[in-house]
């Protein structure tokens, strides 16, 4: 029997925007969720999605889990409801049990009990690899497909009472690697990887991929 865990909670908002990155019936059965794993210096956890082709990741500073987790998206209602920006940090405080759920009570919300997935996720740090993005101003061309781009805007956190939000792109000195997207301002540690679908070079990066 598998001992429950208290005290544990995460960032509402944030899991209910990952689902936007993660696989859909993928056979790869633990992409079809999103990953919570603690940090390794004890500052809250990592909230990861990916389908194989981009990923994204938020350091959830203030989350408190003591084993990682990986939850379906089959839980559609919670996530369709956690993803609505009335939950912008808001955060859920949940236990485990040992049928494979977790009870997850939200404060002066609903309680769901969500299924989670058995199996080990990918080490999703060793496609981060900082040393690809050593030159902000390269001149590696790239070509993304639309469709994931047009992910990256929902994923950014809308709490700091922004009307723009300003999004950084950075092509790596390796254009066969990802490009990544991160939060301008900073006030929200999150980013995005995107697999490039055809490279080249010598030409600009456009000024356009900066203010997406």
């Amino acid at each position: 029997r598998r001992e429950i865990m208290k005290n544990e909670k995460f960032n509402v908002y944030y899991a209910g925007l990952a689902p936007l990155f993660s696989a859909k019936d993928d056979v790869r059965f633990y992409l079809n969720g999103i990953y919570i794993e603690p940090c390794e210096n004890d500052e809250g956890a990592y909230i990861v999605a990916t389908d194989g082709h981009r990923l994204v990741a938020y350091h959830d500073r203030e989350a408190t889990i003591t084993e990682p987790l990986i939850l379906s998206t089959d839980n559609k209602g919670f996530f369709q409801t956690a993803k609505k920006k009335d939950y912008a940090g808001v955060y859920g405080s949940f236990v485990r049990d040992d049928e494979g759920f977790i009870t997850l009570s939200i404060p002066e919300g609903d309680s769901y009990r969500l299924k989670t997935i058995d199996g080990k996720y990918p080490d999703w740090k060793r496609v981060v690899d900082q040393s690809w993005f050593d030159n902000e101003k390269c001149s590696n061309f790239v070509g993304l497909n639309s469709k994931y781009l047009k992910d990256i805007y929902p994923i950014i956190p809308k709490t700091n009472g922004r009307k723009m939000h300003g999004l950084v792109a950075v092509l790596g000195s390796d254009p066969t690697k990802p490009v990544m997207f991160y939060d301008e301002i900073g006030e929200h540690e999150f980013f995005a990887l995107i697999m490039p679908i055809k490279t080249g070079s010598t030409i600009e990066v456009p000024e356009w991929i900066s203010r997406l």
